[in-house]
């Protein structure tokens, strides 16, 4: 596709277009520059309401959906916000907590981390010194379902 004078293919043009409908108050800076970028190249007599983006969605990129009634008391993380690692516990005793996939995304919605974990077993120390300082959403999920939605500060 062609637009005032600059050629972005259809996959350019759905990025910035998901980013820019994210809340700001979430993404930031990134938001905003995508939201230039809209304006600029795909459409400039939009407007972007935060007031209805932000108190209707839960969406981090178009990655993960956050359920707003997600039953976070089966994983347990701490501490919280952290520096280099963080402690997953498992509070539940039905064998819910073998075989787990923990991923990590960053506000943009990418997946920047993804550790299978065999067993739990009470506790276990995550190392997250790979993730740079920011705010992030943990999963954390069973074969059979998801388990858990934190967000995840790292600070250094």
């Amino acid at each position: 596709m062609y637009f005032t004078g600059c050629l972005l293919t259809t996959e350019e043009v759905e990025w910035v277009s998901n980013i820019s409908f994210q809340c700001i108050y979430q993404g930031g800076k990134a938001v905003s520059r995508a939201r230039n970028l809209y304006h600029i190249y795909i459409n400039d007599s939009i407007e972007f309401d935060d007031s209805t983006i932000c108190a209707s969605s839960s969406r981090i990129g178009d990655v993960i959906t956050v359920p707003k009634n997600q039953n976070n008391e089966k994983i347990k993380i701490y501490p919280n916000p952290t520096d280099n690692f963080v402690t997953l516990e498992c509070v539940n005793t039905s064998g819910e907590c073998e075989n787990i996939i923990l991923e990590i995304f960053d506000f943009a919605g990418r997946l920047v981390m993804s550790k299978s974990i065999f067993d739990i077993n009470g506790t276990k120390l995550i190392d997250v010194t790979i993730l740079e300082p920011g705010v992030y959403i943990m999963k954390v999920k069973s074969k059979s379902n998801v388990m858990a939605f934190h967000k995840l500060n790292i600070v250094r």
